[in-house]
């Protein structure tokens, strides 16, 4: 079966990867690949969400998709997954509280994907080529009902193979 995109397996490698973590799922931190479930997400939680073809970091990581080889099938695929950590506390807990555990929970994912690398029998668990930290940004959400809410948006850049179907 011929496929138009790794970013569905890649996604799923990412969550089960993070959910396994015992620094990050194991340690309470929800993680979730689409929507969180239950409907309320837990007061820390890790986002797999959005993918895009076009990295902020500009030309070094340009996305989108190449053949691999002239006069081949083959392509390769370079795209972005936003990561969004998010800690969830009161309205009267202090922002720079909850900002720097957010911080500190990205941290973690961004260690988790770095010794990902280095895995046995292969590197990312074959889904794709490399993934790295390109990108963070934080905001401060205050969400009417919940609290206040500390986000981190982790930038990942992917390349990955996409092999003809045999």
């Amino acid at each position: 079966m011929t496929v138009i995109s790794t970013a569905p397996a890649v996604k799923a490698a990412v969550a089960a990867r993070l959910t396994a973590d015992a620094l990050i799922g194991g340690a309470g931190v929800q993680v979730t690949h689409g929507h969180p479930h239950p409907v309320v997400p837990a007061s820390e939680l890790v986002h797999v969400g959005k993918t895009r073809s076009v990295s902020r970091v500009g030309d070094r990581y340009q996305g989108g998709q190449t053949p691999r080889q002239l006069g081949r099938d083959g392509r390769e695929e370079r795209y972005t997954i936003t990561l969004t950590v998010s800690v969830v506390g009161n309205e009267t807990d202090a922002y720079a509280v909850l900002e720097a555990r957010a911080y500190a929970i990205a941290d973690l994912v961004d260690a988790s994907l770095r010794a990902w690398r280095s895995t046995t029998p292969s590197a990312f668990g074959g889904v794709c080529r490399w993934a790295i930290v390109t990108g963070v940004e934080d905001d401060e959400a205050l969400d009417l009902g919940r609290g206040r809410e500390a986000r981190v948006e982790i930038e990942l850049s992917v390349a990955a193979a996409i092999e003809p179907s045999t």
